[in-house]
């Protein structure tokens, strides 16, 4: 309820801005064309990834001199692991003893890397007003477009009981392969044994999202200036949504 509260205030807010920059305030630069590309981060609430790293390429046409239409696109990535417990069973295997791979091991130690990645592009309606007779402008946008997004996972076994893996991790970071794991109170290699990993596959989702923020920039001339923004990005996925603040700096260009 808190989320959709603040998101509100946002879209309120950015609506009110663009109302009244349509009706006053002056611009620095006439030029119709405005290419914007920006790099920063993005903090995504209510997820276990939290911080990632964005970027923001977009273009506008201006069709009145304080308002304009264009292209949206950004991209945003962001990665976490974390290490977990549990217990494993698997049926012992003929050509192993029990007590190499019993039928039930109490306690295992799983290691899991989850990366999401999420690609948004849509129209968007920007303004800009000068704040007085300095080089400062404001600009305030809204846009609403499609979503699509990626989530994998690695996971690693990465202890049972007193036995732990003798293969690099990377060998084994969920490519559906086995890993070997060795008794340390035994320095023979033939008691080693295989645990298969299943693969893990990518979780792909594609829906609607809406992003809204402001920016604020210092123009050093008429075609170039260098401005900070400020956001919201909300998604809506099919049985999940994802909602993110995101933050950047980037260099605009006026034609």
């Amino acid at each position: 309820m808190k989320n959709k509260n603040t998101m509100k205030k946002i879209y309120l807010l950015s609506v009110l801005l663009l109302c009244a920059t349509i009706f006053k305030g002056q611009t620095l630069t006439t030029n119709n064309w405005r290419i914007s590309v920006s790099e920063g981060a993005g903090y995504l609430i209510d997820n276990r990834l939290k911080w990632g790293v964005q970027v923001n390429p977009d273009i506008h046409y201006f069709i009145h001199p304080n308002w304009g239409v264009g292209v949206k696109y950004s991209f945003f990535t962001a990665a976490n692991s974390w290490d977990w417990q549990g217990t494993l069973e698997t049926p012992p295997l003929p050509s192993l003893s029990s007590w190499i791979l019993p039928y039930h091991v109490p306690l295992i130690t799983v290691n899991t890397e989850q990366t999401s990645s999420i690609h948004y592009v849509g129209t968007s309606l920007l303004a800009r007003f000068r704040i007085g007779d300095s080089r400062w402008t404001i600009s305030p946008v809204l846009s609403g477009g499609s979503v699509f997004n990626k989530i994998t996972e690695k996971t690693v076994i990465t202890d049972i009981g007193n036995k732990v893996s003798s293969r690099s991790p990377s060998s084994f970071l969920g490519d559906g392969g086995d890993v070997r794991f060795r008794d340390l109170s035994d320095t023979d290699s033939s008691s080693d044994y295989f645990i298969p990993i299943p693969e893990n596959q990518p979780v792909i989702r594609n829906g609607f999202g809406i992003s809204t923020g402001i920016g604020i920039e210092y123009s050093f001339n008429k075609h170039i200036s260098l401005g900070t923004d400020c956001g919201y990005f909300h998604s809506f996925l099919k049985k999940d949504r994802i909602s993110r603040l995101d933050f950047s700096l980037g260099i605009k260009i006026y034609l």
